[in-house]
């Protein structure tokens, strides 16, 4: 609807709108058939608002660019040449920068988030192809089919490095589409730029400030918001499901025996859960016949039972595992054959044999089944080990609140293995609880990492493509006030935590925020490789008239596309909205205030900044600019 009303075209809507959503099955198939990866779950859906943002805006400048040479060439030939040059450097930047953040995203040893990265960044890639073929065809037919408009100035393509004044140029780009640019927003912001440049430092400043305040989830995640009958279930089933009082609180697994385990990484992407090949390698010392063994693991009971703390610490108890009750008792599996040997057979088990030991063996688990899982026997043999406890450790207390039960066993697990025989050296503890801590902990680095690796990407594909670092430096700096920007806004003024849904998007706001930047900066630049305009404040107007109505027109499809997101009822989809909305609100302030102004007021005039070679056209006009006047008939 929003690209129909910028482009007055049913035609144009329509058909850019269907290469925009046919990205989406094109990626899929690519994903599935070519690439081999079945999984897909529901935060991949969340995929289709974000390409139908960016499939808009690349779009859009192909449009326009091909509009804006209406001017300059007669033949549709040479016009489609000037657009594509034009738009393909801009598009693509945007694109790369933003397949680099998804990326990032899919190193993430979790399938569901590493599966959507891979995923959106296909669909990102496909569309970029779409746009750099399909649409400069369709564009095409458009002008030919329903566009009665004529080129007012005739030029050949041949013609481009040829000398013309810059206020002509800058004349021929005044129009019905950037009339509010012409007259309200230029004169505004060459008169009052140094203003808007501080205001811009300023608003930066503070949400830099505002990422200081990000947090560890103080509770677990929650993907309902409150009030919803999903919630109001697991609240009721946690405090009010009338089950032992010990289910409340975490369950911990003590082995042996498990040396490593080598897991399938690439069959999870299949997404059958039953057909993972994990391997598992045991530890080939681990001797369950030996006494002295089996008396070390009581040991090891014993150090998890009487392992004290003091109450703060262990949340209201004095001890890391809950103490026994009538309602509940830990699970020390070898003092529980133990105790059964010595009621059931008569020869001591310190003496037994191995034969007789095994024979007694199937005989308790037989008469004990519930304690299979916990005694590994593999082919006749016991290959692993494992206790059970319940920690005072509630199943929902916080990240922090599980790191310090992390610290406590770990203590314990060092203390036993100090005086323990290399046998039992393999000795570990497992819990789900403790896995989704690791997870937290693994998103939060993913964060940190994909921003110390998207962000300087960035600046190298801005220094190639714009071929100047002053410009280059400028884009990155406003996409840095950006992104701490949002971030300090949801963490603090939200009161937003780190979680799974909040790293994902942190990742993804760099990818989303590089477009409108990218834009404006590259035409700022094109403006005097191309066009020979080199005083800063024509380069300004140069660029924010070629480039502004197309930043508002992406700007504001991508809104609406993310305005749909307020809607859902799964939290994770509802903060995908408030992230896409508030990055294109940040990144629409800082690229048309921040930047603009900073390049209006400081940016390079003629070469000053540029890495590379000159044009033939560039080094001319500099020449004829910078090299004085000489009567000698020699010079």
């Amino acid at each position: 609807f929003l690209m129909g009303i910028y482009t007055r075209s049913i035609f144009l809507t329509v058909t850019c709108s269907s290469y925009i959503l046919l990205s989406i099955p094109v990626s899929l198939f690519i994903y599935k058939v070519v690439f081999r990866i079945l999984y897909f779950d529901f935060i991949h859906v969340v995929v289709i608002f974000i390409i139908l943002g960016i499939g808009a805006d690349g779009t859009l400048v192909v449009i326009d660019a091909f509009n804006q040479s209406k001017g300059l060439f007669e033949h549709q030939l040479d016009r489609l040449i000037y657009s594509f040059n034009r738009s393909t450097t801009a598009v693509f930047t945007t694109s790369f920068t933003t397949v680099v953040a998804f990326i990032v995203t899919a190193f993430v040893p979790v399938v569901p988030i590493s599966t959507f990265g891979i995923y959106a960044a296909l669909c990102v890639a496909v569309n970029f192809i779409f746009v750099c073929t399909i649409v400069p065809s369709t564009v095409l037919l458009w002008d030919k089919w329903f566009s009665k408009s004529s080129a007012s100035t005739v030029r050949s393509h041949a013609d481009l490095s040829s000398t013309k004044d810059s206020a002509d140029i800058l004349q021929g780009l005044k129009g019905k589409s950037n009339l509010c640019f012409d007259r309200l927003y230029v004169p505004f912001f060459r008169k009052h730029k140094k203003g808007l440049v501080l205001l811009g430092l300023a608003v930066g400043a503070v949400g830099a400030i505002g990422v200081t305040n990000v947090s560890q989830l103080t509770k677990p995640e929650q993907w309902f918001p409150d009030g919803h009958m999903q919630s109001n279930y697991v609240e009721s089933l946690v405090l009010e499901y009338l089950s032992g009082e010990e289910e409340q609180y975490v369950q911990l697994t003590v082995f042996w025996g498990v040396e490593s385990i080598e897991r399938d990484r690439l069959g999870r992407y299949a997404g059958d859960i039953d057909n993972y090949q994990d391997e598992i390698t045991f530890d080939e010392g681990f001797n369950f016949s030996d006494f002295q063994t089996r008396l070390e693991i009581i040991r090891a009971c014993e150090l998890i039972e009487n392992y004290t703390c003091d109450i703060n610490t262990c949340l209201g108890f004095n001890t890391v595992v809950l103490p026994d009750s009538n309602g509940y008792q830990g699970l020390c599996t070898m003092r529980e054959f133990h105790s059964w040997w010595n009621v059931t057979v008569q020869t001591p088990i310190s003496i037994a044999n191995e034969t007789e030991l095994y024979a007694s063996l199937n005989q308790f688990l037989a008469e004990n089944p519930e304690l299979v899982p916990h005694i590994g026997l593999v082919n006749g043999i016991v290959r692993f080990f494992s206790l059970e406890y319940r920690l005072t450790l509630p199943f929902l207390a916080p990240g922090t609140e599980v790191s310090n039960y992390i610290d406590m066993l770990n203590t314990i697990v060092a203390d036993f293995k100090a005086s323990a025989p290399s046998s039992l050296q393999t000795m570990n503890y497992a819990s789900l609880r403790f896995v989704d801590y690791s997870l937290e902990l693994t998103l939060q680095d993913t964060v940190i990492r994909g921003l110390g690796i998207t962000i300087p990407v960035v600046f190298l594909v801005l220094l190639v493509s714009s071929g100047n670092w002053i410009v280059a430096s400028f884009s990155v700096l406003t996409i840095g006030f950006i992104v701490s920007t949002v971030l300090g806004f949801v963490f603090t003024i939200l009161g937003w935590e780190l979680g799974i849904a909040e790293s994902i998007v942190s990742i993804m706001i760099v990818g989303l925020s590089v477009d409108y930047a990218i834009h404006l900066g590259h035409m700022f630049t094109v403006a005097g490789k191309d066009e020979g305009i080199y005083p800063r404040e024509d380069k300004f107007q140069y660029s924010i008239l070629t480039m502004g109505p197309t930043v508002l027109a992406g700007g504001a499809t991508t809104l609406g596309a993310g305005a749909f997101l307020f809607g859902a009822q799964i939290t994770f989809f509802e903060k995908m909205g408030v992230l896409l909305t508030l990055t294109v609100a940040c990144s629409l302030f800082f690229s048309l205030i921040f930047l603009m102004s900073a390049l209006a007021w400081f940016g390079p005039e003629g070469t000053q900044g540029n890495i590379h070679c000159f044009s033939k056209r560039e080094i001319e006009q500099s020449k004829t600019k910078d090299e004085p006047i000489s009567t000698d008939a020699t010079v």
